[in-house]
């Protein structure tokens, strides 16, 4: 690959994680802490590329550059060395496979991956993560709690601080095996690539559901299965469901 293709491909990978920093769509992939390194990773890479295209000649910087290139052009003609691809794409370019470099840059500019959904649940990893204390619910009515939080405090503190309390949780559905519906919501650590899935099984829905559609649900723990088990799926009876839009930050 050539200096200056090299230039163009760091100006338009700059340029999309500027974008996907300022549309929001970077938190499809990432915490929303990250914004900042995203946002100055691409202004750098921006510039770097913008600087690369002035050096390299393809930002114009006079007349001068022009007039060397036209005495260089024709030097070549009168007998200088000149360089053959070798028919493998190693001409004086480069290996031709560097241009995949450009795809996750037109992926990012104009397919947009959307954020993980069902499929990666499906077969990813499914933790109910444990917890050396676990606080009381707040007092009032209806707590309102990430999906994470419900399946830790009816796997590992045994439903103490969930039973007979009605609970609101917002997630995506997912399809058991079998028939029903799981309600699912991925945590990252750092970035979608190391993302784990809190699931709770949706009991009595009145209701046909699709994949990856959002929702958010009203009910209870209902108590039994598995206890102080990672793998554990803890049971939510339903008394409420709402079909919502996909909120700005998908992940907990």
């Amino acid at each position: 690959m050539r200096r200056e293709a090299q230039a163009v491909i760091l100006a338009l990978l700059g340029g999309a994680m500027i974008r996907i920093s300022v549309d929001g769509s970077y938190l499809r992939y990432l915490k929303p802490g990250m914004f900042i390194f995203v946002l100055a990773s691409g202004v750098f890479l921006l510039v770097l590329g913008i600087i690369g295209a002035w050096s390299d000649g393809l930002i114009k910087r006079g007349g001068a550059e022009t007039a060397d290139a036209s005495h260089d052009h024709d030097h070549d003609h009168d007998g200088g060395e000149s360089v053959i691809d070798d028919g493998h794409g190693h001409g004086p370019g480069g290996p031709r496979v560097a241009w995949l470099m450009l795809l996750p840059v037109i992926s990012i500019i104009i397919i947009a991956p959307p954020a993980l959904g069902a499929y990666a649940v499906e077969r990813g990893t499914t933790a109910a993560e444990p917890a050396e204390a676990i606080a009381p619910l707040p007092e009032g009515g209806i707590a309102e709690i990430p999906v994470a939080d419900f399946v830790t405090r009816a796997v590992w503190d045994e439903g103490r601080t969930l039973k007979d309390r009605p609970v609101e949780l917002t997630g995506f559905v997912v399809p058991r095996d079998g028939g029903g519906y799981d309600l699912a919501r991925l945590s990252l650590n750092c970035c979608a690539a190391d993302a784990v899935a809190a699931k709770v099984n949706l009991k009595a829905l009145k209701s046909e559901l699709v994949p990856d559609q959002w929702v958010r649900v009203v009910g209870k723990w209902v108590p039994g299965g598995k206890l102080n088990d990672p793998r554990a799926i803890p049971v939510f009876q339903v008394s409420e469901l709402e079909a919502i839009d996909t909120p700005k930050e998908v992940y907990e």
